[in-house]
């Protein structure tokens, strides 16, 4: 029977989770607990978020480290800090200003979800795996994981539990062409 672990592992396309999107304080949020000026605080992280997202990555890591030696207690700074870093896949880094969040009480489904993006690339699947299935189900951010969850069984090698994961995927109304392709490849191995 042709292993196709390989072939699996090919149609695992650079990870792109909705987590990955930056965040900016909203105009209707409390100004934040330790920050005395609020809009000195917005305007610098809004600032710093334009610059990543013009493609000046390390410029914008300059500017978030900048912010969090004036603004240390603040979790948007660490929060777009670590997605920064993810992009230069400074991925150890960006874990331990995930892991930061955590310890200042940011305890959103989407640093989970950071989380397991980072130890996906960094080659650690089950401490992927276990971080995605930090998210509940009935959080924002599910489906993400859940598909996260499906990355990481299959870069293991550990596909039969990846079944059950892309049917509760389907069920949901979810489906993508490298799920696709990943189920067919699983049904020719089935059958091999």
């Amino acid at each position: 029977m042709p292993d196709y672990t390989e072939d699996l592992k090919k149609t695992i396309p650079k990870l792109q989770f909705s987590a990955r999107q930056l965040e900016s304080p909203k105009e209707d949020d409390r100004a934040p607990t330790k920050t005395k000026n609020a809009r000195r605080y917005a305007s610098e992280l809004n600032e710093a978020n334009r610059i990543f997202q013009d493609g000046e990555i390390d410029r914008s890591i300059q500017l978030y480290s900048d912010l969090l030696e004036s603004y240390p207690e603040e979790p948007l700074v660490y929060y777009n800090m670590a997605i920064a870093l993810m992009e230069k896949e400074n991925f150890p880094l960006a874990i331990k200003l995930f892991n930061h969040l955590q310890k200042l009480g940011f305890e959103e489904p989407r640093v989970w979800i950071g989380i397991g993006y980072c130890q996906i690339k960094e080659g650690r699947y089950d401490e992927a795996f276990a971080s995605f299935s930090n998210v509940g189900e009935n959080q924002e951010g599910f489906v993400e994981s859940t598909i996260g969850k499906v990355f990481a069984l299959v870069l293991e090698s550990k596909l039969a539990e990846v079944d059950p994961l892309l049917d509760q995927l389907q069920q949901r109304g979810v489906w993508n062409q490298e799920l696709a392709l990943i189920q067919k490849i699983m049904k020719k191995k089935n059958r091999g």
